[in-house]
């Protein structure tokens, strides 16, 4: 279907191109067959009546003055300049008869043609030659070069209907070529709208088409409607090659001015879009646009000015001046194709270098052993026949058939072995290609790659060199996005501009995904991967053959290869893992790459995974270095957090410490002086670990500090419920924290808590040993139940005689986790050398060197065998042998752990 498409496009661009070179041929052979003599005078209409405008001073027509008003040539009725034009058909030296009229009085005078100036001769072949060869030579040759591309299809119609046809008419040619003009009048009028279209999308697709996409292909129907159809009745009816809209202003009817009209509102629309596009374009394309911008307006206003005089000024205007504001507006024209040449020379906003280059490329390189074998076995096979022949007389035709063609083979194959070995690389290598030294190429990447630390600017560098050495039409390098481990292009080759390489980032739909052919090809061989659109049984043909049924992927894959115009992809890996791909286009002069442009890709792809790979580990670097300084801030900020020392009273000892597992972590502990009697002891975990678990240990913290001292002893539950839902509703499902929290009052020597999802602390009884040989003291406890910090109903406990350790267990489940829940609190009668140690998991599952827990149970032997040392003595032995259990295990969650001792 493309191919189809392509066939199609070329037939309708060469009958177009066929068209106009005939319409401007016949302009030139009508404009020069209808001057061949000069009268030396000029009229024109007015009042209805024709007026003789100017006269040469010392031509043939001297005796003529200026507002003489022509009745009569030749005994005939004058009723239009065009009869007079007619006399510059004849041969010079005619001789005819004019009737005037002069103040009143009628004159007859006898005159003489004579040879045109050569200035209008000059001035004629340029206007009509000249000027009409360059556009439509330019047009074909853009078309030519990139029929795929609108843009430059829009541009090659511009300039192949830019066709100057002055007062031309259709009198006097042959009826073939009245009616080739007719058609090239109707196809040249279109100018206009191609204008405005190319201005809608030059230099990028313009904002106007993205709000109103229909405008595009809309613009063309009043040209359709209004334009073409007048401008086919005038040729036919008037004779006129593109209706003589501008020659005789009197003539001129409502159709005429509104098509005039028409015309100069696509110009106007035109112009206005290159402005707009102007100014919503990025600084580099508005850089490119200055200068054609600035021509525009100066080659279009003075035109649009005086056209807006010349059809709706006063009726009666100096013709003088007239022609002289033409003749100006003419020269400021010029500023038009002046400035769009300049920005295509020194900007390339159309790269016709490059499409010359590939021009000559076509006709030397790859299409040029086809003209050289027809020439040299033409030559060979005449020369051949000449000298054989001469001496040896064959005795049939069929004897002469069968050596010329035996012979024109074998120099037929000679030739193209001579062109593909010696001739294209020669070619090759003077036009398309520089030579270079691969060593020196591989010693300038080595010095220049070591200081790039930025991988897309070690991409811009190496597609650089690449594209000077190799001269491909394309360089792209993909680089590997570390989050979805696509390869992203980087940076795309894709001009050259004055002999450097210009570089452009990459449409963000250029991706070759992970799953693609090619990358898991790339990852399992160091070698370039060959990409051939134009060989069926390649892998590139077969992927794009069977768009139907590809994955997603894969048809990712294929639209970016296909969009690149791949030819070579080179890997860019490590033994480990694939960094970037590297992807050239075909080369310039259209020959294959050798060997030693295989092996010099090959090396640079390895200079380059280098160059990465120590930007990747410099990234890296940077990154743990930032990582490590927010860590210590953050540790800063959490040991700030924590209680600086325990608070002192008379009734209790308190100690208390945390060893996170990543320099910050979600263990917190807490001490809240209440009064000189009371304090509050908080233990929490928050889910996970690292900075997050710390941020959502600091909401824990503030949320406790904000309340803690507007509770009592029966309300430790409002206090939870109301943490509860703080949490739940400033975080996700993900958040939650254990959380243990007592008030021990040092008056009564009641310790009450609330234990939400904690590790269970451990209680133990000074008087153990006599418990367990009958004689252990009462133990009061009362249990109060309450949701959401509502009162809900109080039970009284009492029991007798009990272990040497409990467990303080009465509450509910974690915070953050649920929006409302019953909490129940507890409060225990404790006594002088009764000890509460606190945990955190971090304490009972540290593992030893062979994967053992350090348990519960040991925590429990270790509390209750030096229970009877002070709080801070007691702390610092849990400690020491938790790091003796350990040894040198790193260490996987956080430690935390407080004591609280009566007195």
């Amino acid at each position: 279907m493309a191919v189809t498409t392509k066939r199609t496009r070329l037939v309708l661009g060469g009958l177009f191109f066929v068209t106009m070179f005939v319409y401007a041929g016949g302009i030139a052979y009508q404009t020069f067959e209808t001057r061949r003599s000069s009268t030396g005078w000029n009229a024109l209409v007015r009042g209805g009546r024709v007026i003789v405008e100017e006269v040469r001073p010392g031509g043939p027509a001297a005796e003529l003055r200026p507002d003489d008003v022509v009745v009569a040539l030749d005994g005939r009725r004058v009723d239009g300049p065009a009869s007079v034009r007619d006399l510059a058909a004849r041969e010079p030296g005619h001789e005819y008869a004019l009737s005037v009229e002069r103040e009143g009085r009628p004159m007859e005078l006898s005159l003489l043609t004579t040879t045109p100036p050569s200035f209008a001769n000059t001035y004629y072949t340029l206007l009509v030659v000249v000027i009409p060869l360059i556009f439509i030579c330019t047009g074909l040759a853009v078309f030519a070069l990139r029929p795929e591309d609108k843009q430059a299809v829009l541009l090659a119609l511009m300039f192949g209907t830019f066709i100057p046809s002055g007062a031309a008419t259709l009198r006097g040619l042959p009826d073939w070529l009245a009616d080739a003009m007719v058609v090239g009048a109707v196809v040249s009028s279109f100018f206009a709208a191609f204008f405005f279209h190319f201005f809608l999308i030059f230099p990028e697709r313009s904002p106007l088409l993205r709000r109103f996409p229909r405008l595009e292909y809309a613009l063309y129907v009043p040209q359709l409607l209004l334009v073409a159809p007048y401008v086919a009745y005038t040729a036919y009816v008037q004779s006129a090659a593109v209706g003589n809209l501008f020659a005789e202003r009197e003539r001129t009817g409502p159709a005429g001015v509104a098509v005039a009209s028409l015309i100069v509102a696509y110009v106007v629309a035109g112009v206005a879009s290159l402005a707009f596009n102007y100014r919503h374009a990025g600084r580099q394309s508005r850089r490119k646009m200055r200068i054609v911008v600035a021509g525009c307006a100066l080659g279009f206003l003075p035109s649009l000015l005086l056209t807006a005089i010349y059809f709706y000024g006063p009726t009666r205007i100096d013709e003088t001046r007239f022609k002289w504001l033409s003749a100006a507006a003419g020269v400021a024209f010029l500023a038009f194709p002046v400035s769009f040449a300049y920005a295509i020379v020194r900007h390339q906003v159309i790269p016709v270098r490059l499409m010359f280059r590939r021009g000559v490329r076509h006709v030397f390189v790859a299409r040029g052993s086809v003209l050289l074998e027809v020439v040299t076995v033409g030559l060979a096979l005449t020369l051949f026949l000449q000298y054989i022949f001469n001496y040896v007389r064959p005795s049939s035709g069929l004897v002469i058939g069968v050596v010329s063609g035996v012979f024109s083979v074998l120099v037929w194959n000679l030739t193209t072995e001579l062109h593909y070995r010696v001739i294209a690389p020669a070619i090759d290598r003077r036009f398309f290609r520089r030579a270079y030294n691969a060593q020196q190429i591989l010693a300038d990447l080595g010095q220049s790659l070591r200081p790039l630390t930025d991988m897309r600017e070690t991409a811009q560098f190496v597609a650089a060199r690449l594209r000077e050495a190799l001269q491909p039409e394309n360089v792209s390098v993909f680089l590997r996005d570390a989050a979805t481990g696509d390869y992203v292009c980087a940076v795309s080759s894709h001009h050259i501009d004055a002999g450097r390489v210009t570089l452009d980032g990459c449409a963000a739909d250029l991706v070759l995904p992970r799953e693609a052919f090619a990358v898991r090809r790339l990852r399992e061989s160091s070698q370039p991967l060959a990409v051939d659109f134009h060989d069926p049984q390649s892998w590139a043909s077969m992927l794009l053959s069977a768009d139907l049924e590809l994955t997603v992927s894969r048809r990712r894959e294929s639209e970016t290869l296909r969009q690149i115009n791949s030819s070579l992809l080179v890997p860019v890996a490590t033994k480990s893992e694939l960094l970037a791909v590297i992807s050239v286009g075909p080369r310039l002069g259209d020959l294959p790459y050798t060997r030693e442009d295989r092996q010099v890709l090959t090396a640079v792809a390895l200079q380059m995974s280098f160059a990465v790979e120590n930007a990747l580990l410099l990234k890296r670097k940077v990154e743990e270095d930032r990582l490590r300084r927010e860590v210590e801030m953050a540790t800063e900020v959490q040991r700030r957090l924590f209680p600086e020392r325990p608070p002192w009273l008379d009734s209790v000892e308190l100690a208390g410490i945390c060893l996170p597992a990543r320099g910050v972590g979600g263990d917190y502990y807490d001490f809240i002086l209440l009064d000189e009697e009371r304090v509050g002891v908080a233990v929490a975990d928050v889910a996970g670990k690292g900075i997050s678990a710390a941020l959502l240990m600091s909401t824990v913290q503030a949320s406790l500090r904000s309340r803690a001292e507007q509770v009592d002893d029966d309300s430790l539950t409002d206090l939870v419920a109301s943490m509860n839902r703080l949490l739940n509703r400033s975080t996700n499902s993900a958040s939650y924290a254990s959380f243990f929290y007592a008030l021990f009052d040092g008056r009564t020597r009641l310790l009450t808590y609330v234990n939400a999802g904690h590790n269970p602390p451990l209680l133990v009884r000074a008087r153990a040993r006599a418990a367990r040989a009958g004689s252990s003291p009462a133990v009061e406890a009362r249990r109060l139940s309450v949701g959401g910090g509502a009162e809900t109903g109080g039970v009284l406990i009492s029991s007798g005689a009990g272990a040497q350790t409990s467990y303080l267990t009465t509450g509910g489940p974690v915070i953050g986790l649920f929006d409302e829940f019953v909490y129940e609190q507890e409060t225990i009668k404790t006594e002088s050398g009764d000890v509460i140690v606190a945990y955190t998991d971090g304490v009972t599952e540290a593992l030893n060197p062979h994967g053992e827990e350090f348990s519960q149970e040991r925590l429990e032997a270790l509390v209750e065998e030096f229970a009877h040392l002070p709080a801070e003595e007691l702390m610092r032995r849990i400690i020491e042998d938790l790091r003796r259990w350990c040894l040198n295990t790193p260490q996987h969650d956080d430690v935390t752990l407080v004591v609280v001792k009566v007195k």
